[in-house]
């Protein structure tokens, strides 16, 4: 074979050689691209997931209340008819102290069930009203002062997404407390066609923190909730922000309305 012959095979050879290793190098990105996107769609499907989880539990409980609620109704139609009776027997009688001491009682043994109203919208109250009276019922100081209107070109879906993350979160933080006072302080305002809603709430001192995300205290990685509100937060061309001062963390959440304001 002569020197031409095998200049020209070694040209060929390293053509074959480039190709391979140019071959080699787009499959390696293809495939860290198809990678990325599986993990982006698995910590999307993981938030999905956790939302959908949350959505059943507040319904398993509402419905747990609304049976227990037809159960006390059912018991209240049977008594009162022995009401009725006693309350016919004094007037038969003529006996109105009887009949006032009897009314007096009765008033006062009647239980008054909390059905306050934190907000005109009925989805995010429902919510709201569900978690601030797990935190009641836990000795969490709570306030709320809510303007949630209906109609603002927001999902109900979404608007219980972030009223449920954050107050679950604020919850869970007051429970790692040992000791000192726990309290969440609940706002939200429509101003300049944008929902602010604000959260404070106590905390341990303790946080979890990779650079400027905060780790959840249950598993591995990012808080799923706080990636939820945030997620939310971008669906609505809006902003979020949270915070730790002292022994308080604050966060923020700004969403944007299509039809009110």
């Amino acid at each position: 074979m002569g020197t031409f012959e095998a200049s020209i095979l070694s040209s060929w050879q390293y053509i074959a050689v480039l190709a391979i290793l140019t071959f080699g190098i787009f499959l390696a990105y293809y495939v860290v691209i198809k990678m990325i996107t599986a993990t982006e769609k698995s910590a999307k499907l993981g938030i999905s997931v956790t939302m959908m989880q949350q959505q059943l539990t507040l319904q398993g409980e509402q419905y747990k209340m609304l049976t227990e609620n037809i159960a006390l109704a059912h018991a209240a139609r049977h008594d009162v008819r022995h009401h009725f009776s006693v309350l016919e027997s004094y007037i038969d009688s003529g006996k109105k102290e009887e009949l006032r001491t009897y009314l007096s009682e009765y008033k006062n043994g009647v239980e008054v069930e909390n059905e306050t109203v934190y907000c005109q919208n009925f989805s995010a109250n429902a919510v709201i009203r569900y978690y601030i009276g797990l935190a009641c019922k836990n000795g969490i100081d709570v306030s709320a002062n809510l303007e949630v209107p209906e109609n603002m070109g927001i999902a109900d879906t979404d608007l219980c997404s972030v009223f449920g993350n954050l107050l679950e979160n604020a919850m869970e933080a007051c429970a790692r407390m040992r000791e000192g006072t726990r309290f969440i302080c609940l706002n939200s305002i429509v101003m300049a066609n944008m929902l602010a809603i604000t959260i404070d709430n106590s905390f341990d001192g303790e946080i979890k923190k990779d650079g400027g995300i905060f780790l959840s205290h249950k598993c591995e990685g990012a808080g799923i909730g706080l990636s939820s509100v945030a997620a939310v937060s971008k669906k609505y061309e809006g902003t979020v922000k949270f915070e730790c001062k002292d022994q308080t963390f604050e966060a923020s959440v700004m969403l944007r309305t299509t039809s009110y304001g």
